[in-house]
Parts: structure tokens; sequence; C-alpha cells
């Protein structure tokens, strides 16, 4: 009885000690007006095991960190956003990102994600002739489901 409860609190303990911290923040300090949100924390951020297992979450705190304990492997990390976000302009950079917990590297620190925040300039030239008065420019976000185009007249 002695050895199997030795080997069952060492199989726990290496368990235990086997584990690693996964953690990062999300920043939303510049999101669309047009959500009327500010920092709208705390955040729902997933990780999803490369080998499909159960996809865990984490909960930001007030400032937006969060943490995950797992096992060493490879995960993919995402702070989702949702439909209304994306539909206002809202885009996470990046979108997820790829982790790789090395046993003999220990805990992934760090990890950071923020809104993209773009500044597009630049002049439009007509190719034949004058341009008329009602040329429009139009910018969509690549990201799938970003939402509306954003438009410019002159």
């Amino acid at each position: 009885m002695f050895v199997f409860a030795f080997l069952h609190v060492r199989a726990l303990l290496w368990h235990v000690l086997h584990r690693f911290d996964v953690c990062g923040a999300v920043f939303l300090s510049h999101v669309p007006a047009s959500l009327n949100i500010g920092r709208a924390l705390p955040r729902t951020v997933e990780l999803v095991p490369a080998s499909g297992g159960t996809t865990q979450t984490a909960t930001t705190d007030s400032d937006g960190n969060f943490c995950f304990r797992v096992a060493a492997g490879t995960y993919t990390l995402r702070p989702p956003v949702s439909s209304k976000e994306r539909v206002a302009g809202l885009v996470l950079t990046p979108s997820s990102q790829s982790v790789t917990v090395d046993a003999a590297v220990g805990s992934v620190l760090g990890l950071e994600f923020s809104p993209s925040q773009v500044s597009v300039s630049g002049r439009v030239s007509c190719l034949e002739g004058a341009c008329d008065d009602g040329m429009t420019v139009v910018m969509k976000s690549l990201e799938a489901g970003a939402g509306s185009p954003r438009t410019a007249k002159w």
C-alpha cells in the first residue's frame, strides 16, 4: 500500500510540476467609437491545443491580463471578436498566435493582442482625362467579416 501511495504522489507531483503558464494581455486602448464599449474588459481568450484536445478559455482581469496553466505542447491562442465588434471595425492584431510550450524552456509570457490601427494616405490619379467629381474610394479590411467598407468621396 505504501509503494502504491508513493507512486501516486510521485505521478501527481510530476503532473503538477510539468505544467507551464501561457500568459499575456488584450489591450483595447483604441476601439471604434460606434461600439460605445470603452475598454470592454474583461474579455475571453481561447487556447486551442494543436493536438485537437479541448479548447480552454480564460477571462482577462480588469487590466486585460490573462493566464493559462498548460502542459508542454503547441497551442493556438485567440481572443474572439463578436460580430457586433467586427461590423464596427474592431480587428485585433494578431487575430491568433501559435504558441509552443517547451518543457526545457518553460512558461510563455508577454503575449499581446491589440486593436489594429492603420493610417491610409495617398493620391488618386485618373489614367485617362480629368477625374470627375463623383469619384469614390472604398477601403475594406482583409479580415473576414470585418464589417462595412469605409468610403471617402472627392
